[in-house]
């Protein structure tokens, strides 16, 4: 599997933490996306954030909204990049 499946740029408007926990080992990112339904649980993102600094996560479960039919919620655990030197 590669470094990550997908990225998400948590700008605010479409996608944004909702919930934070243990520190940011966990979060609950909501948001509104079209394609959001090729998504599941393992799945990792690289977050993009307000300040331009990323971090990968890895979906621990995803829930598909049907009204409105674009919006998600997923929990997130923190999922670190691995060193090329390790």
């Amino acid at each position: 599997m590669s470094d990550c499946d997908h990225t998400l740029d948590l700008d605010g408007v479409n996608a944004f933490v909702m919930r934070v926990k243990e520190s940011g080992q966990q979060i609950t990112v909501t948001g509104w996306c079209d394609d959001h339904g090729q998504w599941k649980k393992d799945d990792r993102f690289l977050l993009t954030h307000k300040n331009g600094k990323t971090t990968r996560y890895r979906v621990l479960e995803i829930r598909h909204c049907r009204d409105p039919a674009d919006q998600y919620f997923m929990d997130m655990q923190f999922d670190p990049r691995t060193s090329p030197n390790n």
